[in-house]
């Protein structure tokens, strides 16, 4: 919390003690799946369906690296808007918030397929 509404939280020790378990949890949940979706989705095909996934992978690189255009294009854009209840400040919760909740509806969309 913000009491002297200066624009920093009051705890710092607890903000950055929960910051280093958010970085720890992504580091491990990022080098679980990284290594293991193309080799997943590659696995899909039979040895006869060479055309397929080949297509398979051009679509998926395809996504991988235009998803990374645009995390790198509109998320200094977010962060860059001013936010905040007290002080006008950058809005880092703005640029990590939208992802975290597109993330959200991706794992709703992914549930719904089952």
């Amino acid at each position: 919390t913000d009491h002297n509404r200066d624009g920093t939280p009051d705890q710092l020790t607890v903000h950055v003690a929960l910051s280093m378990v958010g970085l720890l949890v992504i580091a491990f949940g990022t080098g679980g799946i990284k290594p293991c979706v193309a080799a997943f989705g590659g696995d899909q095909f039979e040895e006869y369906q060479d055309k397929q996934r080949a297509r398979f992978f051009s679509i998926f690189y395809l996504s991988i690296n235009a998803g990374s255009l645009l995390s790198t294009i509109i998320t200094p854009i977010l962060r860059a808007q001013e936010c905040g209840i007290h002080s006008q400040q950058k809005c880092y919760p703005l640029a990590f918030g939208v992802p975290a909740a597109l993330m959200f509806v991706a794992l709703i969309v992914y549930r719904s397929e089952e």
